[in-house]
């Protein structure tokens, strides 16, 4: 099913300079029903169709893998937080092809897609050198989510957990249909 594009840019083909002119622009298109939201998109700002852009992730959920290898699933948990500025929930997107948010400390159902995101997601790890004229030191990269995969899962447990909302909340695209108004997450 051919859809429109969710994303709309600046009238010269680049990204909106700044948050407060993508407001303008959605404020001049006269979007009274909170349909269009700004989202950071390529160094800039672009107008989000929030409703195209959640029937284009359904769209993608639905065809499956039609023109994708075949995916595997497996039973992960994401470790809890170690401090108060990692956030609770860890946020995987592909797009168009995944947008949600997995709960840490709860054994949850996902694409080998989606933990091969949380793979390349690392961090530097900075050590004292023992040379005074180079305090730091890079000792390699850490993952900034570590996770413990529990088994392998099947495709079906996967759309029971997306469409029940558990671990892969649904709350979250209620939030972003929420928050259209405001800012899209």
């Amino acid at each position: 099913m051919s859809r429109e594009q969710p994303f709309q840019l600046a009238p010269d083909g680049n990204p909106f300079p700044s948050e407060a002119a993508c407001n303008k622009a959605i404020k001049d298109k006269g979007d009274a029903a909170g349909r269009w939201a700004p989202r950071k998109h390529q160094g800039g700002w672009a107008m989000v169709d929030v409703d195209a852009l959640l029937a284009q992730v359904a769209d993608n959920v639905e065809a499956g893998a039609t023109n994708q290898p075949k995916q595997r699933y497996f039973f992960i948990k994401i470790s809890e937080r170690i401090g108060t500025n990692e956030p609770r929930k860890v946020p995987i997107v592909i797009p168009p092809f995944l947008d949600i948010a997995v709960k840490r400390g709860v054994k949850t159902v996902l694409p080998e897609m989606a933990i091969e995101v949380l793979d390349h997601a690392v961090r530097e790890d900075w050590q004292p050198s023992p040379d005074p004229r180079q305090p730091m030191v890079s000792g390699g990269t850490l993952r900034t989510y570590n996770y413990e995969k529990l088994g392998e899962a099947t495709e079906a447990d996967f759309r029971n957990e997306l469409a029940g909302g558990n671990a892969l909340t649904n709350t979250f695209i209620e939030s972003v249909r929420s928050q259209a108004g405001r800012r899209l997450v």
